[in-house]
């Protein structure tokens, strides 16, 4: 056999190979449409591709690049993307290997061991709660001193060892936004989840605000329920708001169903009470359903319009500010360490404040004034006017502290602190000119904007201490107050169909029964017999339903002496089931809006006024977590 030419050789090599391939070759993929690595980047950030760890993935380079599922879960073939930074890169392992994989350089270039892979995703989840929890800006975690501190922590840590730069395991804003989405969606499937089993059903509070920053405007909306024997108040959005579309009559009212359409809200809006402030915006909102004001406006209104300094005879209150502004504007509170509130949100406390600083330092300030245009002023500023202006503000400030709680009861506070502002109001005879003509003023505006709804006095009936309504001395109010009351047990009623079971109704255990274990017994005597039976027992009068049960029962002097209200009808979910449904709810109601104004206050002034220029959906998520976060 003669000698085959090189050519040949290498022609019957490439057959081999080809044969080989095609008979050993894998299943064929799916066909999956091309997209470029831009397009891919973009849906592994959004969240709608994953990443898996390669399979079998023999060299260190797997450490730092994954491959790429799509929707369906398919491999995409030919693509990988870099764990950290989420880049995309072709990836043929035929033509090229891994060797073009090799170039990628991210953070200092380094391809970590899978041990500080692992904890970057702990330092990453850890990051994303200090951001949610405390209300910070990612940037918080990527200076050097927040790097300085952790790894003091690292250090100080005995049981950990860790051979990695800290820089190379923290995140970098394009990895963390992706997880803060991941965990927002998972929280909020937990939330719907519970929503949907445990709560709609009863109902509840919710309140919404809209809000302005930097020339923005904003809706955040939280709700409120009674869980563990507590009251639960959880952010469910907040949403930028097209200003141009705000004049639109049913503008706001889709914006805020469209977000409670995600928790199941949507379908239960009967077994809600809304709470928010009188905007035309929001009162457009929620023309459908059952609003009550916020209990805490008309009483800021009317404090922040009586000491306005209009009225010549409070002129004392302009001499206090003034003087405290300027004290303030020279350092002086700095340099006495005296901590004092300028910038309050109404201005009424911030006046009281003053007022007080000038009356429990008087004799510091007029040394700190000698010799100055001032002297003269603190000296003629009279102290029984602005001892009588603090004394006469703290029922107020007490209401409101009370109302503004978020963990317990506070809707049947409303009408008790109504009649006792009333009361407040009313003009003695020991007054002076400064505190008559106060009176004057706040009792003018709180009058003109107060709203007592209906629901305000059932909460305050629902209240087994005060179920008598002292209070009222109208029986046409209260008989107004038991049939509204009585509507919705037979509502809950027909949507639970719970059926009374007290103590007296269950069988006990020597009761014949109609059927006991398959064998039937008679439930009557018969004809022949009825005449042995005591008719003396027998009596035509209906059992009490629930609300008049309710309305006769007696509290011990033990249960009065610890009370707890919520705990109180936890006892009596079996002996009053449908009252106690309606009591969750109403109880659940919260008097004022101030959840949700103290969350939208936090982006103001922790994430805006940083020039953080969070996305607004950013800001939703962290917000939404900051709540998450409180009750788990």
């Amino acid at each position: 056999m003669g000698r085959v030419p090189f050519l040949d050789i290498l022609v019957r090599f490439w057959w081999l190979r080809t044969s080989w391939s095609h008979s050993f070759s894998t299943p064929q993929l799916k066909e999956i449409p091309k997209m470029n690595a831009v397009e891919l980047k973009k849906k592994i950030l959004t969240g709608k591709f994953s990443l898996r760890e390669k399979q079998n993935g023999k060299s260190p380079i797997w450490g730092i690049f994954r491959e790429i599922l799509n929707e369906s879960g398919d491999l995409l073939p030919q693509w990988v993307a870099c764990h950290f930074c989420r880049n995309v890169y072709g990836y043929d392992n035929r033509k090229l290997g891994t060797s073009n994989l090799l170039k990628h350089k991210c953070g200092k270039g380094r391809v970590l061991p899978r041990s500080a892979i692992d904890l970057q995703d702990r330092v990453i989840d850890g990051c994303l709660k200090f951001v949610a929890k405390d209300l910070r800006p990612f940037d918080v975690v990527t200076g050097s001193g927040f790097m300085d501190l952790a790894e003091t922590f690292v250090k100080a840590g005995s049981a950990m060892k860790t051979t990695s730069d800290l820089a190379e395991v923290f995140p970098r804003r394009e990895n963390f936004y992706p997880r803060l989405d991941f965990f927002a969606q998972r929280c909020r499937e937990q939330l719907a989840n519970e929503m949907t089993q445990e709560v709609c059903g009863t109902g509840g509070g919710i309140a919404l605000e809209t809000w302005e920053s930097e020339g923005q405007t904003y809706l955040s909306v939280s709700v409120h329920y009674v869980k563990d024997l507590a009251v639960v108040a959880r952010m469910l959005s907040t949403t930028k708001l097209d200003r141009n579309l705000l004049d639109e009559e049913d503008y706001l009212q889709i914006q805020t169903m469209q977000k409670k359409s995600v928790f199941g809200i949507s379908d239960w809006l009967n077994n809600f009470v809304y709470v928010s402030t009188r905007g035309l915006f929001i009162q457009a909102a929620l023309k459908n359903v059952h609003k009550i004001n916020c209990a805490s406006t008309p009483v800021n209104d009317a404090l922040n319009y009586a000491t306005s300094f209009s009225q010549p005879e409070l002129s004392s209150l302009k001499l206090c500010r003034d003087v405290v502004t300027y004290l303030s504007s020279i350092k002086v509170f700095e340099n006495l360490k005296i901590q004092l509130l300028l910038d309050a949100k109404n201005h009424w406390e911030s006046t009281l404040a003053m007022c007080a600083a000038v009356v429990d330092n008087r004799g510091t300030f007029q040394r700190c004034l000698q010799d100055t245009t001032w002297e003269d002023v603190i000296d003629n500023l009279l102290e029984k006017d602005m001892v009588d202006f603090i004394e006469y503000l703290s029922p107020f400030q007490q209401a409101l502290s009370e109302m503004n709680a978020e963990k317990y009861p506070t809707l049947y506070l409303v009408y008790l602190w109504h009649f006792k502002f009333l009361d407040h109001l009313e003009p003695r005879s020991s007054d002076s000119q400064f505190i008559s003509v106060l009176k004057e003023r706040v009792k003018e505006r709180y009058l003109d904007e107060v709203e007592i709804d209906l629901v305000h006095k059932v909460a305050v009936f629902l209240h087994p201490l005060l179920k008598n309504l002292r209070m009222v001395s109208s029986e046409r109010e209260k008989l107004e107050i038991y049939q509204w009351v009585r509507s919705r047990l037979d509502e809950i009623k027909r949507v639970f169909g719970c059926d009374k079971e007290t103590e007296s109704e269950r069988r006990p255990t020597d009761c014949p029964r109609s059927s006991v274990q398959g064998v039937r017994r008679p439930s009557i005597l018969s004809e022949a017999l009825i005449h042995f039976m005591d008719t003396d027992n027998v009596t035509n009068h209906r059992e009490e339903d629930e609300l008049e049960q309710y309305k006769r029962m007696k509290l011990s002097e033990v249960v009065i002496n610890g009370f707890d209200l919520l705990d109180w009808w936890e006892r009596q979910k079996h002996q009053l089931p449908n009252l106690y449904v309606l009591a969750k709810r109403i109880f659940a109601v919260p008097a004022t809006s101030a959840h949700v104004s103290h969350c939208f206050s936090l982006p103001q002034h922790v994430l805006l006024e940083r020039r953080n220029h969070l996305d607004v959906s950013n800001m939703d998520e962290i917000l939404f977590l900051n709540s998450h976060y409180k009750y788990t």
